[in-house]
């Protein structure tokens, strides 16, 4: 009896589906995520170049501080591909600074490059030496009276796809005009001066 040629052409096939693998993970936008999607564009500079441009638009909606959970999840402005959102929102003693707001950028990345369009300007300093700037302005409107509110911090390109930054909502003597601690209502918030990240491969 002749010896089966099915375990060859297992191996064989086993073998071919590995190499297109390989290749698909190789030239997909998979590669990029598992190395850390745009932080990975970031760190390197001998392959992507970077740059920036200040978004010229103001983005408005109007949030309720007497239901926190509510708001979190809502877009605050979105382009089909890209997104930002209410990451969190609570709300703490006045001297810890009373309500915060978060939010999360999302943007688009594969082997050719990216965007994203974040309150945090990442700044490349050298070879995988980063640094950051939270240049977005955040004005909350309560009851006709508009605040500019404090940055409360951010965060590296932490995120697969994005980074995240805060804003006190109101400043201390805002609280000693009479805004509550609790069960505010709704205001307006009003976020500008976004930087837009495009990472271009070489």
């Amino acid at each position: 009896m002749k010896p089966s040629k099915k375990p060859i052409l297992m191996i064989l096939c086993m073998l071919l589906f590995s190499a297109v693998l390989g290749i698909w993970i190789h030239t997909s936008g998979f590669a990029v995520l598992q190395n850390g999607g745009p932080a990975y564009l970031q760190n390197s500079q001998n392959k992507y170049d970077l740059m920036h441009q200040t978004d010229a638009n103001a983005y408005t909606m109007e949030i309720d501080l007497t239901d926190l959970e509510s708001n979190i999840g809502k877009r605050l402005w979105e382009d089909g591909e890209q997104y930002m959102e209410i990451a969190l929102i609570d709300g703490n003693e006045q001297k810890y600074g009373g309500y915060r707001i978060f939010f999360r950028s999302h943007g688009i990345y594969d082997l050719s490059g990216g965007r994203l369009n974040s309150g945090i300007k990442h700044i490349r300093l050298g070879e995988n030496s980063n640094t950051s700037e939270l240049t977005a302005k955040l004005i909350t409107t309560y009851n006709g009276v508009s605040y500019e509110s404090n940055r409360q911090g951010q965060t590296g390109l932490n995120w697969h796809d994005g980074d995240m930054f805060g804003f006190y909502l109101f400043p201390d003597e805002a609280y000693d005009d009479g805004i509550p601690l609790e069960n505010a209502g709704k205001v307006t918030i009003t976020l500008y001066n976004l930087t837009e990240h495009t990472w271009t491969r070489k």
